[in-house]
């Protein structure tokens, strides 16, 4: 586990540590997608309202206008987030939750050992 992905799975003052500690510059995108995954920090449709935003929220990619366009609806409850971890499962030989929360999904990646630019 390289300390980037310790880092991702510390929510508060260690990761405000961690990010005190690093040149962000030098992070490679998906580490920064990560970072902006996990802090919510990413322009999905609740993230957007909160900035003054108005619109109806609706997730496209599983054609459930009940489920409103969260970060965790989008890796982890959407039907077609779930299809593709499926997937990725079955192409890496492995199992990953079908269920909970981003935080779940991501200590099971981290904990198969994949290698950590994946």
């Amino acid at each position: 586990i390289s300390s980037f992905q310790i880092a991702i799975m510390h929510s508060g003052s260690s990761l405000q540590q961690f990010l005190g500690q690093v040149n962000l510059e030098k992070l490679h995108s998906s580490q920064v997608f990560a970072l902006r995954i996990f802090n919510n920090k990413l322009p999905t449709d609740d993230q957007l309202r909160l900035r003054g935003f108005h619109m109806v929220s609706a997730c496209l990619l599983c054609d459930n206008y009940q489920a409103s366009e969260t970060a965790t609806h989008l890796f982890v409850q959407c039907s077609f987030a779930q299809k593709l971890w499926q997937w990725l499962a079955i192409v890496f030989r492995t199992s990953l939750p079908s269920q909970g929360s981003l935080e779940d999904l991501w200590l099971s990646i981290v904990s198969k050992g994949f290698h950590s630019q994946i």
